[in-house]
């Protein structure tokens, strides 16, 4: 037996809802080795090591990669928890004082914005011949950005605690709030199941999503408030313990979201912002931070094995006809969305 052979029988098991494979601790070393790699290629060509991450993973895994990484899956999981705890920690930056500054006006910017795209995506998609409903769910698609990506960036350049940071990053929370609603209330739109019982189907989803939504906060505002301050007292002078502690809540905070069927970013940014006055805010933040980049280069290598790369190659023209408009008249609805909020 080889020495890769050997490695290979030490699973590291990535259990969840969401895949159905494991990672390998050969696997795990060999797409970290890689991210570096790639990532400090990116970093001399002067591009974020975001861009090495997602070919990283082009490279390693997925259709048209060299095929090192045999069940991409197996990092879905792992890239999801990064994910969360990223948002953890901005909102372990944003004090409530701060959000009640900018959260009313974010809010109203990101609401329209999805409208807006929304309503856009689904006028095309319904002069190309599409059903209303299916129309409604390439709106919905097209509306979204990604939050990893642009918290990432805006870390990067270090303004994430700037005016326009924080608007965007509440633009894209209340996406992932819109993202939660319509989930649940798709398949109880009116005309999906018929006559009254469709409208009462869909009074009780959305009832019910917004009652899992405050249902998560107050879970999380009463452990922090009643369990964790109290505890402070007592692991104020142990600094592990007290990371541990931290670590373990918004933790739970991610897992009580996949019980409920919602976002685990939504988990992890909320458990950030209630412990973001806290005394040990800081504290906690310093030390998950080697534990949240490594997931992250995960999550975005993960992102990248699941593009298809000869398919890219062969219809690049077709893409770039595209996505260009796209993002140009997405930045468009967006600078619309902010003008009318008086952002």
């Amino acid at each position: 037996m080889s020495l890769v052979d050997a490695l290979r029988g030490l699973p590291l098991h990535a259990a969840s809802t969401h895949s159905s494979g494991t990672a390998t601790l050969t696997d795990i070393v060999l797409v970290l080795g890689v991210c570096v790699l790639f990532g400090l290629i990116a970093q001399r060509l002067g591009q974020s090591v975001l861009v090495g991450y997602l070919i990283a993973g082009v490279v390693l895994g997925g259709p048209g990669s060299l095929g090192i990484i045999d069940d991409i899956n197996s990092f879905s999981f792992m890239g999801e928890i990064g994910i969360a705890l990223l948002l953890f920690t901005v909102g372990l930056d944003l004090p409530v004082e701060k959000v009640r500054t900018f959260g009313s006006t974010a809010l109203i910017a990101g609401g329209l914005q999805v409208a807006l795209t929304c309503g856009a995506a689904m006028g095309v998609a319904m002069l190309c011949g599409l059903s209303a409903s299916s129309s409604f769910i390439v709106g919905i698609a097209v509306a979204m950005s990604s939050t990893a990506v642009v918290i990432r960036v805006l870390a990067d350049r270090a303004e994430a605690d700037s005016v326009h940071g924080l608007v965007a990053t509440g633009m894209l929370i209340a996406q992932d709030v819109v993202v939660v609603l319509v989930l649940v209330l798709v398949p109880l739109l009116p005309g999906a199941t018929g006559g009254s019982s469709g409208d009462m189907s869909f009074i009780v989803g959305l009832g019910e999503a917004v009652g899992k939504l405050a249902l998560l906060v107050a879970g999380i505002v009463f452990i922090e408030r009643v369990v964790m301050r109290r505890m402070f007292q007592h692991l104020a002078a142990a600094r592990e313990l007290l990371a541990v502690a931290s670590f373990t809540v918004s933790l739970g905070a991610i897992g009580a979201c996949y019980a409920l069927d919602l976002s685990p970013v939504l988990g992890g940014f909320v458990a950030g912002i209630v412990m973001a006055d806290a005394a040990y805010a800081s504290q906690v933040r310093s030390e998950i931070a080697p534990i949240r980049m490594g997931l992250v280069a995960v999550f975005f290598a993960y992102v990248g094995m699941l593009a298809d790369a000869s398919w890219m190659a062969q219809h690049a023209l077709l893409i770039i006809a595209v996505v260009v408009p796209l993002l140009l008249g997405k930045a468009g609805l967006i600078w619309i969305a902010a003008r009318t909020a008086r952002v």
